[in-house]
């Protein structure tokens, strides 16, 4: 989790070590630099010419590995961002924390492409308002998941 942490700071701009540690107090600068070095070399960011800081190369990862540690890391940052959204609309009030449910029954076939189809949509258009997007500006960070439930899990829920 701390490289993606360590890119999300990024997004506002470059970054050395010591300006990304007092927002990282629970990592040594070691663990830092480390973090960036995996960063750079999985192309997520790179060292900015001239300075001790980095960059990143883009404000989109699609980060889709199967290893056990990548999806691990994928689960906490989505029990992350509920954590966020429960304290947001729970316990802040906030009406600006949202979660959408849609619920429905589509046949396993369609799975894939709807996974395929939903995500380049949602992406694409998230890109756009990315591209508009300013570190100054008081905006939002959205999480999106897509989570399939099984008709076994289903068929048990219902009884």
């Amino acid at each position: 989790t701390l490289p993606r942490r360590i890119e999300h700071y990024l997004w506002d701009g470059p970054k050395s070590v010591d300006e990304l540690a007092p927002s990282l107090p629970s990592w040594e600068p070691e663990e830092i630099e480390a973090a960036l070095t995996e960063l750079v070399e999985q192309g997520r960011a790179r060292p900015v010419p001239d300075t001790a800081a980095y960059a990143v190369v883009s404000k989109q990862a699609n980060l889709l590995e199967g290893a056990l540690s990548a999806r691990i890391d994928a689960l906490n940052n989505l029990v992350d961002a509920l954590g966020d959204l429960v304290e947001s609309r729970f316990l802040d009030e906030d009406p600006r924390g949202m979660a959408r449910t849609i619920t429905l029954r589509i046949p396993k076939t369609a799975l894939p492409s709807i996974k395929e189809e939903l995500f380049a949509l949602v992406y694409k258009h998230c890109e756009l308002l990315d591209a508009v997007a300013t570190p100054d500006d008081d905006g939002y960070y959205l999480i999106y998941a897509l989570t399939p439930m099984g008709a076994k899990r289903r068929r048990e829920d219902d009884e």
